[in-house]
């Protein structure tokens, strides 16, 4: 009995342990995600989705990230040309526009033929700053515009660049990711309720047309000769 409640004891203690160091391992999980996770337009509208980090132990210092889409549904604005115009850097790393804080191009995974863009933002800042404007436990990377060209549900999916390193804190050193989330785009190119009604009052007014001009026919008197 002493040594069934001993191994019990045991059994307990290791299941604490264990919940104990998994604990941390959830925490430290480094999630970068497209926001909203669903997004629902017609051929022709322009929609907008945010590149958001979350889950970080440490200061970000540079991001280098790719966001793919099916080129055949979204149009990257920009992206023929390998300078895209529809991506709205976030301050999170610097000022955007002040290049003494943050340095932000393409790099070279950018392809028109593969619908990806390379977003790289390397942030000039120390880490008193950079730990101020990361002071939420999520924060926006960047905004990213596409419009709608083609039927179809598609993704908006972020990965690693080629290099193998997507994230850095102020210190040069890689952070690890531990998951990517893509969201999905619905091509709702469908007529609207307004345009069927309009063409169903329309046919009907067209065979009520037809139906009068034959009636006012067979009742019409016969001319004379």
């Amino acid at each position: 009995m002493k040594n069934s409640l001993h191994h019990l004891g045991i059994l307990r203690s290791l299941a604490i342990m264990s919940v104990a160091l998994m604990v941390p391992a959830l925490a430290c999980a480094t999630v970068i995600t497209i926001v909203p996770s669903t997004l629902n337009a017609s051929i022709g509208q322009t929609i907008n989705a945010s590149l958001v980090v979350s889950g970080l132990t440490s200061t970000l210092g540079a991001y280098d990230i790719d966001v793919s889409v099916n080129p055949s549904v979204l149009e990257i604005p920009g992206l023929n040309s390998l300078s895209p115009t529809n991506v709205t850097f976030s301050n999170a790393l610097g000022n955007p526009n002040d290049p003494t804080q943050t340095v932000i191009f393409f790099g070279g995974d950018t392809s028109p033929n593969s619908g990806t863009e390379e977003l790289i933002d390397i942030s000039l800042l120390g880490q008193n700053s950079l730990a101020t404007l990361q002071s939420s436990t999520a924060f926006t990377l960047a905004t990213l515009d596409f419009t709608v060209i083609g039927a179809g549900t598609t993704s908006i999916t972020p990965t690693l660049p080629s290099s193998g390193v997507a994230l850095s804190d102020v210190y040069g050193n890689p952070l690890s990711v531990t998951t990517f989330n893509a969201a999905t785009v619905n091509n709702t190119s469908v007529p609207e309720p307004g345009s069927v009604t309009l063409f169903l009052i329309g046919i009907a007014l067209l065979g009520a047309i037809h139906i009068l001009s034959k009636r006012r026919s067979h009742f019409a008197p016969s001319g004379t000769k």
